[in-house]
């Protein structure tokens, strides 16, 4: 079969035989269609070759750090007395963003341990770490007593997302690991004074921080005033403990939450009506089903042998707290359990005094203060 000669083709137009267009004509036409797919891919290729950071620009986001995080804290370096390397604490950070969506700069909102309200301050954002430091006047505990303002207090935290996870349209944090310090120093004024000798004239802690988001747990908030009726139940060196196993006692105590709604940690600030008068300020972490807990700890002056006070060796007392709360919503009552240990450092030890462990369990029955009183 010879084909289609060229001479047989016949472009016709409303029946008539067409003219001005040539085979050739229309073969141009025909080709240039076919070459517009080819040139499409063509100029694909060396925009990719050309310009390799399209890639990149669409990598994912950084993720985004917010709410509540369980966090612990163990002790890499210290000169506080009483504290080793390699202790542990559970506390909780509270992360607000700074900006409605994605990642940003935060506020952190903790508890520094240096009474009965939390600190916050502002964490910049480099990529997927958050750095910030803040610095403010504190109460300075000397052996001639307590000199105000007497102290800088300097907490830092360095923290780099270390995990992320997609949940919808956002791209959250859900791992944090990284390091921070705590430092105390005490004022030229408070030295000058000569009423911080032979005290310390400065405290350093360095710890690491591993950190995860806290889950949502149900159960009744704690929060507000409360009134705490009890008595000491056991004793150990009972004739050194201030209140003896079988004394009632009452305690007024005042429970902040760290957020703004539901069950989460809190820092309770006991205050005793008699007795010991130690505040000890403690963060309690919810632990679900009603239950908080959290221990605390001052150095203090111990009495040795017949009650003689040797300021420069200390002991260390360890406040213990567990409370199960009762009710929905807002807690309508709680049972407390409370244990107050001092132990002595090796210093004090090493001296001769051999006073041995104290301690002193309590139980109490707390109710918010209205409903006490009414």
């Amino acid at each position: 079969m010879s084909g289609i000669s060229e001479d047989s083709v016949k472009i016709l137009r409303a029946g008539e035989p067409a003219r001005g267009i040539s085979p050739p004509a229309a073969g141009k036409y025909d080709a240039t269609l076919m070459r517009r797919p080819l040139l499409a891919l063509l100029a694909a290729l060396v925009l990719a070759a050309l310009l390799p950071g399209l890639a990149s620009a669409a990598k994912k986001p950084q993720p985004r750090l917010q709410g509540l995080w369980n966090v612990t804290l163990t002790t890499t370096a210290t000169d506080v007395a009483g504290v080793t390397p390699g202790r542990t604490s559970d506390t909780s950070f509270l992360f607000t963003p700074l900006c409605r969506r994605g990642a940003c700069d935060v506020r952190v909102k903790l508890d520094a341990g240096l009474g009965d309200s939390f600190l916050t301050f502002r964490l910049s954002r480099s990529g997927s770490s958050y750095t910030g430091r803040v610095t403010f006047p504190v109460d300075w505990l000397c052996a001639g007593g307590v000199v105000t303002d007497g102290g800088v207090f300097t907490v830092e935290l360095e923290l780099k997302v270390t995990r992320s996870a997609t949940t919808g349209a956002k791209r959250l944090a859900t791992q944090l690991r990284g390091t921070g310090a705590f430092d105390a120093e005490a004022t030229p004024e408070a030295l000058a004074a000569g009423s911080c000798a032979p005290s310390p004239d400065s405290q350093t802690q360095a710890f690491a921080v591993v950190a995860a988001p806290m889950p949502k747990l149900s159960g009744p908030r704690l929060e507000g005033t409360w009134h705490a009726s009890g008595r000491v139940t056991s004793a150990r060196n009972s004739e050194l403990v201030l209140e003896p196993p079988g004394v009632e006692l009452g305690r007024t105590w005042t429970l902040t939450p760290i957020c703004a709604r539901g069950p989460c940690d809190v820092l309770a600030s006991v205050v005793p009506d008699e007795g010991l008068g130690l505040p000890l300020p403690t963060s309690l972490q919810y632990q679900g089903g009603g239950v908080y807990s959290g221990r605390a700890s001052i150095v203090v002056d111990l009495l040795c042998g017949a009650g003689a006070v040797h300021p420069a060796l200390v002991g260390i007392v360890e406040f213990t707290l567990t409370v199960t709360a009762q009710g929905g919503g807002l807690a309508t009552g709680a049972d407390i359990d409370a244990v107050i240990r001092a132990d002595q450092t090796p210093e004090l030890l090493d001296s001769g005094c051999g006073l041995g462990a104290i301690e002193s369990i309590s139980e109490y029955t707390a109710l918010p203060l209205l409903e006490a009183i009414g």
